[in-house]
């Protein structure tokens, strides 16, 4: 299904999401690091499971809350996927966030995960960017 550009405001809008979408790539990938929740270990107490959750003080719901999982991500990259659009989102996107996408690409890709959600997005996305774009292979194949 091809996209269709946007015109006018709207499009203004677009690009203005597109772009605070992609300065959160940074980020993004914190929520798919493994990590251990702090009071998890050592004295006993607390629990690290979320069902436990309820039984913790709020700073470590808190932390349960914003735990990495394979499930964190994937409305977010869907939505960048939305909003490339044109050859001109897909210029953008390489020349300023090639590179915090490529190294959540590969935090991502370092899980092995059953089902994992935030692979499959990010696929898709690669996926899009590919076919929807030829020029934006090139440009990778390019600068090896």
């Amino acid at each position: 299904e091809e996209q269709k550009p946007l015109e006018g405001a709207p499009a203004h809008r677009m690009k203005f999401v597109f772009s605070s979408l992609l300065e959160l790539l940074t980020v993004a990938k914190k929520y798919t690091e493994k990590g251990e929740i702090s009071g998890s270990s050592g004295s006993g107490g607390g629990g690290s499971s979320s069902r436990n959750a309820g039984m913790v003080g709020p700073q470590m719901q808190d932390e349960i809350e914003h735990m990495p999982s394979p499930w964190r991500l994937p409305g977010y990259l869907r939505l960048i996927r939305w909003c490339v659009r044109t050859q001109e989102d897909v210029d953008y996107f390489y020349k300023h966030h090639f590179q915090e996408f490529w190294e959540l690409w590969e935090q991502i890709d370092r899980h092995q995960y059953e089902v994992d959600y935030n692979k499959c997005e990010i696929t898709m996305l690669w996926e899009h960017l590919l076919r929807d774009y030829p020029n934006y292979c090139q440009l990778i194949t390019a600068n090896n």
